[in-house]
C-alpha cells in the first residue's frame, strides 16, 4: 500500500491523547459445532479480562442485516504489547478448544468517550449498557 504511515507518527502526535487498544476478530472455526461446551468457560474468561481492567468490551458481531448471528465475535482488550494481546487471545476457552480463530489487530483508539474511560483508569468500572 502506497500510503501507508508508520504507527509511531500517529501515537507521538501531542495534538491528541492516544491509547493503543487490541480488537480480537474471532469467526467460528473447526469445532463451532461444540461452542456451547465452552461458553461457560468463555463467559469466565471474559469476566476475568473485565474484572481485571483489560476488558474493554465484548460481543457476538451480526450480519450486514443485523438480523442474523453467524457466530463472529469481537474482544477488544487493554494489553501492554502486541505479544501480552496474543497471549490474551490464545487463553480464550474458545480459541484453544478451536470453537474460533481470530485475528488480532492494533487498534489506535484516539477519540470517543471510551477513550476519556481508559485513560482515567476506570475501564473496570464501565457499565455493561456503555459497553453494548
Amino acid at each position: 500500500m502506497e500510503n501507508r504511515i508508520p504507527a509511531s507518527i500517529l501515537m507521538n502526535k501531542k495534538d491528541r491523547r492516544r491509547e493503543l487498544a487490541f480488537a480480537i476478530m474471532a469467526v467460528p472455526s473447526g469445532n463451532y459445532e461444540n461452542s456451547k461446551d465452552y461458553r461457560a468457560a468463555h463467559m469466565q474468561y471474559l469476566q476475568v479480562l473485565h474484572d481485571t481492567g483489560k476488558l474493554i468490551g465484548a460481543g457476538p458481531l451480526l450480519d450486514e442485516s443485523g438480523v442474523f448471528y453467524d457466530g463472529d465475535g469481537l474482544i477488544i482488550i487493554s494489553a501492554p504489547s502486541v505479544e501480552a494481546a496474543r497471549i490474551i487471545a490464545d487463553n480464550d476457552p474458545f480459541h484453544q478448544q478451536d470453537v474460533r480463530r481470530y485475528c488480532l489487530k492494533p487498534w489506535l483508539l484516539s477519540e470517543g468517550a471510551m477513550l476519556e474511560v481508559i485513560l482515567s483508569g476506570n475501564a473496570s468500572n464501565i457499565s455493561d449498557e456503555v459497553l453494548i
